[in-house]
């Protein structure tokens, strides 16, 4: 486990540390309904120069006694309790230690606290969204309305994803295998995108946008330096090549991929391609034998989408200086250039404009010249282990003809022992 890992990833009984855990946990509720229903806190806020919201017309809830804005915050810090507690005694079944158990619940406390103390607070609170009169809070307001569809999106994210990885798990068949179909196909981490919402969500709908600004800044920060490399250097130690193949399939942490992105993933790459073309070719070849066929392909492309790129712009800088030419002369040209044009693209209506056909072929190229570019970065990583992969039957090669002359010095010596040549009389 890293040290910077607050989980110990060990799947065995903790009873002193999940029985805190699971406590302050349940206790942490109970103070945000005090701070909700009371406004516990008044004195600490108005210290600070701040004054308290009204509390409200509360509506009968269970004996709860809040009003309908406070009542959805306080759902909002029990439901994030109990999703906790239910991760840890039944999806995860971690080992909680007690040095783990305290740091982590009085995190939560803090946060949820914060959360309910913006709240209640006149000057920080979400309820005054847009509202005219300071002491007439607008029911609901817009922070409340997207943070409690956020909140709610992101709970049922983390926990849809992390059931249906238990379910995996579940299986004695998938045993040490690494989980990635249902959400996890979409992120590597997904389950901690569905927390960064809901904490996000939370916050808005206390505390307002800046708030959850800060509070969704926050945890993406601590996911993406610090809890995503500890995860992915235990399953790293755990799957090996699995773990690998995993992140080349999916190498999305967080986000998942979207229509927008400019990141390609391997089998789209060009060089899927060229390795499928030749891997019958291939067998036989050695690393840089394979890797020499590989960057002949690439140079062979590079060369005819450079042609392209430069025939194109010579057409388009001939047919921009016209001079003395006269109108037959003009038409023939740009007859060859649309002739050009579609035998190197698919058939373009003679509507078009001939500098939309004269442009096709170059942006053709163009992306062409840019998919080989990311060809070049998987051609990198492929290098390096072809270069391993090199090293290594050099190596097996030496170590191959050594053993051979030891078996060959060892045999000479029992065949000396065992038939001892005759020495003469004189010796």
């Amino acid at each position: 486990m890293s040290s910077r890992d607050y989980l110990s990833r060990i799947k065995r009984p903790s009873p002193l540390g999940s029985t805190v855990f699971v406590g302050l946990r349940l206790a942490e509720p109970l103070v945000q309904h005090a701070i909700l229903s009371q406004n516990l806190g008044l004195s600490l806020i108005n210290r600070l120069g701040g004054s308290v919201l009204p509390l409200g017309t509360p509506i009968d809830c269970i004996g709860l006694s809040l009003s309908p804005y406070r009542l959805i915050l306080f759902l909002m810090s029990a439901g994030s309790s109990l999703k906790q507690i239910f991760w840890l005694t039944t999806v995860a079944e971690y080992e909680m230690p007690l040095k783990s158990a305290l740091p982590i619940g009085a995190f939560n406390f803090l946060f949820n606290t914060l959360n309910s103390l913006l709240f209640i607070n006149k000057y920080t609170s979400a309820a005054l969204d847009g509202a005219q009169d300071i002491d007439d809070p607008q029911f609901p307001s817009v922070p409340l309305v997207v943070g409690t569809v956020a909140y709610a999106v992101g709970l049922t994210l983390e926990l849809v994803s992390e059931l249906q990885r238990k379910r995996f798990k579940r299986d004695v068949r998938n045993k040490e295998q690494t989980y990635t179909a249902g959400l996890f196909s979409l992120a590597r981490h997904i389950n901690y995108t569905g927390h960064i919402l809901m904490r996000g969500g939370y916050a808005l709908a206390a505390g307002g946008w800046i708030w959850s600004a800060v509070t969704t800044a926050f945890f993406v920060r601590d996911f993406v330096k610090r809890a995503i490399p500890c995860l992915d250097e235990y399953c790293q130690e755990r799957y090996d090549e699995a773990w690998n193949e995993y992140k080349r399939a999916v190498p999305y942490k967080l986000i998942p991929d979207l229509p927008q992105t400019d990141v390609s993933r391997p089998s789209a790459l060009p060089t899927a391609k060229l390795t499928r073309a030749n891997s019958q070719a291939s067998i036989d070849q050695s690393s840089a034998e394979y890797l020499d066929s590989i960057e002949e392909e690439w140079n062979k492309r590079v060369d005819m989408d450079v042609e392209t790129l430069v025939d194109g712009m010579v057409d388009l800088v001939s047919l921009a200086s016209i001079g003395e030419k006269d109108k037959f002369r003009i038409a023939q040209e740009s007859f060859q250039a649309q002739s050009r044009a579609e035998s190197m693209v698919r058939p373009t209506p003679s509507c078009l404009p001939l500098t939309r056909i004269l442009i096709i072929p170059q942006v053709r190229a163009a992306n062409s010249l840019l998919s080989i570019t990311h060809s070049m970065k998987l051609l990198l990583l492929l290098s390096d282990e072809a270069q391993l992969a090199h090293r290594r039957d050099a190596e097996l090669r030496v170590v191959q003809g050594e053993k051979d002359e030891a078996r060959d010095k060892v045999a000479e010596l029992l065949d000396e022992l065992l038939h001892p040549k005759s020495r003469s009389p004189a010796e």
